[in-house]
């Protein structure tokens, strides 16, 4: 019933619809992704056989939940770890988007398509594949799905940092990357059939697995969601089933928690070691195993990062030994090649070895797009290192006045004019002034005559500096003596 409900009103506003929806196709908010219909999640949902529409930002705005519930899943992706949530302000103006969404939902704090584009990391391209099947799982049921990533929105937030755009679905507060450090290491730990290529090798080890984690607060998330997927992290407030603790990043509706290593073997479980590791006598799958443990250092070869090497080990879990680690306590290590471990780096994903921050905004002028924090864009701001948000040019040169040593534009720079500001076109002398600067006619003039005999001095001095000709100056000495000025 509540599919022909849904039909017959998109029917109604079939005008309003950037296409017309039906079983199997998919709906990606645009500005989301990068490319377009060539982009990774276009392509993806595209060979798993679904007909895909974009969706411009203006048509998101004004679209209704029934235009929205006609699509089998919503996708809101990646636009290649883009920071600030700008691409995502037509969702949080119209949240009738996720309450059409009341099938699976998978919610993603990380960037999969800048890790699959520019890393090669091939788990980015499971991460994806299993997200959007699973959005998807209930199509012909008359339920939506959606696949929603937080790109690097909030990579730069501090904790219980309010996510808008998934207001619809309920209360979502969020901690990025530049407060908790980079989070790598990461384990399933809840399951669905849709979701079954999806492990912990997929999502681990990215460098920079995680962007955006949940929990710093109490009820982070609705209740209606569960953990997909943890970055474990000693300090992390969250203990998922299987007793793992760390950070919440994946969460999803439609999933089943897993209690394989949650310390008690349940159900069909031969063993349960508390963990979800293999090669330690108790294997991921909770089914007994033998442990090799080929340099004697009591980890079991599957799980020893540094087979023989031991006495540097991996501190940082970055799967690079630490003898040969250049970052050995910072598991984002230098991704950009920059000099400058990830963890300490203001601009983690490119090169800037100065860390340059003119706005002491904790991201670096290289990555930064507004460097001095006017709230003027840097591709339109007419002084990039200069607070000016008037943007104020007075002689029109393209340099704003507070940055330029000549802001009136008449040759003399600013510390030495001493008639600023000279209007545009108007001759000056050494000091940056013009004769209607020095003898205004609005002044307190004894009498005319002295008006007129201050333009005769100043006049003469111009014409000995050669900046004007004796023809000029009889020119203007006759403006002069005709005027009103001093009477």
């Amino acid at each position: 019933m509540k599919r022909m409900v849904q039909i017959l009103m998109a029917a109604c506003l079939l005008v309003l619809l950037p296409a017309t929806a039906s079983a199997g196709t998919v709906g990606i908010l645009e500005p989301t992704v990068s490319g377009g219909m060539s982009s990774q999640e276009a392509q993806r949902a595209t060979a798993q056989g679904h007909t895909v529409t974009l969706i411009s930002a203006a048509q998101w705005a004004t679209m209704t939940e029934a235009q929205f519930s006609a699509y089998d899943a919503l996708i809101l992706g990646d636009p290649t770890c883009q920071v600030g949530d700008g691409a995502v302000s037509a969702a949080a103006a119209n949240p009738a988007w996720a309450h059409a969404a009341d099938g699976n939902v998978i919610i993603i704090g990380s960037d999969p398509v800048f890790h699959y584009t520019y890393g090669g990391v091939s788990g980015a391209a499971v991460l994806m594949d299993s997200g959007i099947a699973f959005a998807t799982a209930q199509q012909g049921t008359g339920r939506t799905g959606a696949y929603i990533t937080l790109s690097c929105y909030y990579h730069f937030v501090s904790g219980n940092t309010p996510v808008p755009f998934l207001d619809g679905f309920g209360t979502f507060s969020v901690v990025g990357a530049g407060t908790t450090g980079a989070l790598d290491e990461v384990h399933v730990v809840a399951a669905n059939p849709a979701l079954g290529g999806l492990d912990d090798h997929d999502l681990s080890h990215w460098h920079n697995s995680v962007h955006e984690s949940f929990g710093l607060a109490v009820n982070s998330w609705p209740s209606d969601f569960e953990v997909l997927a943890v970055a474990l992290d000693g300090w992390g407030n969250f203990q998922a089933p299987d007793g793992s603790v760390g950070f919440p990043y994946i969460l999803a509706r439609g999933v089943i928690p897993d209690r394989c290593g949650n310390g008690t073997p349940d159900g069909a479980e031969e063993c349960d070691d508390g963990n979800n590791n293999d090669g330690d006598g108790c294997s991921a799958a909770c089914n007994r195993e033998a442990c090799v443990d080929s340099d004697g250092d009591t980890v079991c070869d599957p799980q020893d990062r540094c087979q023989g090497n031991d006495l540097f080990g991996d501190a940082d879990l970055d799967g690079i030994c630490g003898d040969i680690d250049q970052c050995p306590n910072d598991p984002i290590n230098d991704d950009d090649g920059d000099g400058v471990c990830g963890g300490q780096d203001n601009c983690p994903f490119m090169a800037n070895a100065d860390q340059a921050d003119t706005d002491g905004d904790g991201q670096g002028d290289a990555c930064d797009g507004d460097d001095d924090g006017d709230g003027v864009s840097d591709s339109t701001d007419n002084c990039h290192y200069d607070v000016n948000p008037d943007q104020a040019d007075s002689d029109g040169d393209g340099s704003g006045n507070a940055c330029d040593s000549d802001y009136d534009g008449d040759g003399v720079i600013d510390s030495a004019d001493a008639c600023l500001p000279t209007p545009t076109g108007q001759t000056v002398n050494s000091q940056g002034c013009s004769l209607a600067q020095l003898c205004p006619c609005e002044n307190n003039w004894k009498n005319h005559g002295a008006y007129v005999s201050c333009n005769a001095r100043q006049s003469t001095a111009f014409v000995n500096a050669g900046l004007m000709t004796q023809a000029q100056k009889d020119a203007w000495m006759s403006q002069a003596g005709q005027s009103s000025c001093g009477h």
